[in-house]
């Protein structure tokens, strides 16, 4: 005997499984993590301001400093110049 929640729950297993739903759910964790960050490491949950301009001017620039830092992580690293190997250019 199979019953209606069995084959609801066969079905909703088999779409879990797709490839699909694999590539959204590694998206979702990527997502998921900036408001986690922005929390622990940029303290957005106490907004030392008051008013509606200040506090989205506060997390607007707190935002902006996660944006910036993530991308200097990815630009290559400046090479220093020294007086006995300087970089043609």
């Amino acid at each position: 005997m199979v019953s209606r929640k069995m084959v609801i729950r066969a079905e909703y297993v088999k779409r879990l499984s797709s490839e699909e739903y694999q590539k959204l759910s590694r998206q979702r964790n990527g997502v998921e993590g900036i408001p986690s960050v922005l929390r622990c490491k940029y303290n957005v949950d106490n907004i030392p301001v008051r008013g509606l301009l200040k506090s989205k001017t506060f997390f607007l620039l707190k935002v902006g400093a996660y944006n910036i830092k993530k991308l200097l992580k990815h630009l290559p690293a400046p090479r220093a110049q020294s007086a006995f190997n300087p970089i043609m250019t």
